[in-house]
């Protein structure tokens, strides 16, 4: 399996999958259990899905992943909604896996194993960077001059930390929160339709993922000639898995097993290639820790209720509109 990959995103719409993978692929070593598998996912991360299909997809793709007629284990999802929900949840012992942002794992992190997280790497990558893009021919010089302007922001599980990164930029430049800094903020579910308006002068700026900018840019390099980058991120970890604290099972332990194999089996290959991933890998958390830095920087500076933080780690929907916020 590979390790220490550099850093890029992971499209984070795929995974439900992606758990699913790992949760079923641990069942062919467990013919003789009877060990009930609790798969959590955060709302954060499967967006605005329909649980009841959702729950249906799973099922399938156990049924399609499976070797024997007889599986003793049962793999049971759940979908939940925020942090409060999901700690409730673990101090219960409903979670024994748990797929959520980065930003419900600060909130979490006392009740979820510190090592190992398991990550998914693509186009050889395990982070995210973000970029604030405005037009060449547009006054705006610096982040400074966006004061007022109207905001175009890509809003997935991609970029739960996003909006909480500009804040920490903003506030750097002794500027106010994107919520009070811009006279209008409209989100989108697509960098495409983050990046277009800015590109065809219908927004000031817009952030997006610089992947979702270079993809743009190869299939219209017009992008490239017609927008500046104002400022762009580091490169953090947006979400992954874990498992609960003090969790104890030989589920673990096999599933740990099959992961470090996971792509040389060929349900792993197939899943691998069906969702365009590289491989999965585990991480310590020392990998988290620039991502941990900028969420601990974001509380300091502005607390843990201000809507970039109720909008990144609670629930988020893709149709989701923040206008006229001052």
């Amino acid at each position: 399996m590979k390790r220490n990959h550099p850093t890029k995103p992971l499209p984070f719409r795929a995974w439900i999958k992606v758990l699913l993978a790992a949760a079923v692929c641990l069942q062919a070593g467990l013919v003789w259990s009877e060990e009930i598998v609790h798969v959590g996912f955060s709302r954060s991360i499967v967006g605005e899905v329909n649980e009841n299909d959702t729950m249906a997809a799973i099922k399938l793709w156990s049924t399609k992943l499976v070797v024997t007629d007889s599986f003793p284990v049962n793999v049971q999802p759940k979908i939940y909604e925020g942090v409060r929900e999901i700690e409730i949840a673990l101090k219960n012992g409903m979670i024994d896996l748990i797929n959520l942002s980065a930003v419900e794992f600060f909130d979490l992190q006392h009740l979820i194993d510190r090592e190992p997280f398991v990550v998914a790497v693509y186009g050889g990558s395990i982070t995210i960077e973000y970029l604030l893009l405005a037009r060449k021919e547009s006054r705006f010089a610096d982040i400074k001059d966006l004061k007022g302007g109207f905001l175009k922001f890509s809003k997935n599980a991609k970029t739960v930390l996003s909006t909480i990164w500009l804040d920490v930029k903003l506030a750097e430049a002794g500027l106010p929160s994107a919520e009070h800094f811009f006279d209008k903020m409209v989100s989108a579910n697509k960098s495409s339709a983050a990046l277009l308006p800015v590109f065809f002068g219908k927004a000031d700026a817009c952030l997006v993922t610089r992947r979702g900018f270079d993809t743009m840019a190869e299939l219209n390099p017009q992008i490239l000639h017609q927008l500046k980058i104002l400022a762009a991120s580091k490169a953090y970890v947006p979400g992954f898995l874990g498992f609960r604290k003090n969790y104890q099972s030989r589920i673990k332990t096999i599933m740990l097993n099959n992961i470090e194999n996971w792509d040389q089996t060929p349900a792993g290959g197939q899943i691998l290639t069906i969702f365009q991933m590289d491989d999965l890998t585990f991480q310590p958390f020392e990998s988290l820790v620039p991502t941990m830095e900028l969420i601990k920087k974001h509380r300091r500076l502005f607390g843990a209720d201000t809507k970039a933080s109720r909008l990144e780690s609670g629930t988020w929907q893709n149709k989701y509109r923040l206008v006229g916020l001052k």
